[in-house]
């Protein structure tokens, strides 16, 4: 578009202070205001240039001119997508950052204590063992050796939540559980490439069946269980909508699914169609409709962890094109095999 020279500039503050806009239109079609244009238009029909909104309307039932419309709901939603992208980055920025900030002020103890899991871990060989007995081998360690249950004393280091089980505490929950099994899956092949997933548990689900790993339990948190008023059909509230849960996604080495393994209450399922179904259930269940007991929470994920947010939720989104058979890998990964396994490594 080329540039105007002075005196077309002149003409054409004149032609708009004169509101002679035919003539604007005619000779300067490519640098025109049409918006001023609009709005002496709507005046000039209404009688009022505050009702604008008159003009819009009559072009739009009368002569149908959805152009107006349609560049302004264009502009609106390219606006609110470029204003929501840029709050996701900074939000994302600004939680890396605090991760950042925890891992460098308490890197000594962190790495002190993954130092400690690497030495655990040097003891597989994931050549040697299958999946399954690598899974049943670990999740045995850590969930027979912690009792489940609060102990304050103990700091969490933002989402490095494993080192609160150390060698001074052996009391933790889900998300202690889960970091430890997860670190040290990594640590054994990082062709695992698990990952912590944040899930809310629900607690009613029916015919759901633990492998036979001991789940003891703190003290403490027996205790609260007795004093505990709480009524059984109490209704669920808002916070099914957000996790309540830790468990851990990993890839078998050559495959190419995800299993879901839960070692707080220790159990195996399986990453399909974007839900996820567990092995432990009965045998008369249909497997391939048991996606009640755990679901994903993206939002818990990403506050949790904005690093790995990105991959796992496009792992979500691959399991949907994946041919997948749940009955097959049930028969590899069921309850029937993760109790064998138990025989054989206890």
């Amino acid at each position: 578009m080329s540039k105007l020279t002075k005196k077309e500039k002149i003409d054409i503050e004149n032609l708009e202070n004169e509101e002679r806009y035919f003539d604007l239109c005619s000779k300067y079609p490519k640098k025109i205001n049409y918006s001023e244009i609009k709005d002496f238009d709507a005046e000039m029909e209404t009688g009022d240039k505050f009702k604008k909104i008159n003009y819009d309307i009559r072009n739009l039932a009368v002569y149908h001119d959805f152009n107006d419309l349609k560049y302004k709901l264009k502009k609106s939603t390219i606006f609110c997508l470029a204003l929501t992208t840029s709050a996701f980055i900074e939000i994302t920025g600004l939680l890396k950052l605090e991760q950042k900030k925890i891992y460098l002020d308490n890197k000594e103890t962190i790495d002190s204590y993954d130092d400690e899991l690497e030495k655990y871990a040097s003891k597989f060989d994931s050549s040697k063992m299958s999946t399954l007995e690598i899974i049943m081998t670990v999740m045995n360690e850590i969930r027979s050796n912690t009792e489940y249950g609060f102990d304050y004393n103990e700091e969490e280091l933002g989402n490095n939540f494993r080192v609160v089980l150390n060698d001074n505490n052996k009391v933790g929950v889900c998300r202690h559980m889960a970091d430890k099994f997860t670190t040290i899956m990594n640590m054994i092949d990082e062709r695992y490439e698990a990952q912590n997933l944040a899930v809310y548990l629900n607690q009613k689900t029916k015919n759901f069946i633990m492998c036979n790993i001991e789940q003891p339990a703190s003290e403490e948190y027996q205790k609260e269980l007795k004093n505990s008023k709480t009524e059984e059909n109490e209704t669920e509230d808002n916070d099914t909508k957000l996790a309540n849960h830790m468990v851990t996604i990993l890839k078998p080495i050559d495959c190419n699914y995800y299993l879901v393994v839960d070692v707080t209450n220790p159990s195996i399922g399986l990453l399909d169609n974007g839900k996820i179904y567990m092995f432990n259930y009965s045998e008369n269940d249909d497997n391939s409709k048991n996606n009640d007991y755990i679901e994903y929470r993206p939002f818990n994920e990403y506050v949790m962890d904005p690093y790995s947010f990105v991959k796992i939720n496009n792992e979500i989104l691959l399991s949907y094109f994946q041919n997948i058979n749940i009955k097959e890998l049930n028969n590899l990964y069921g309850l029937e095999n993760q109790n064998k396994i138990l025989k054989k490594i206890k």
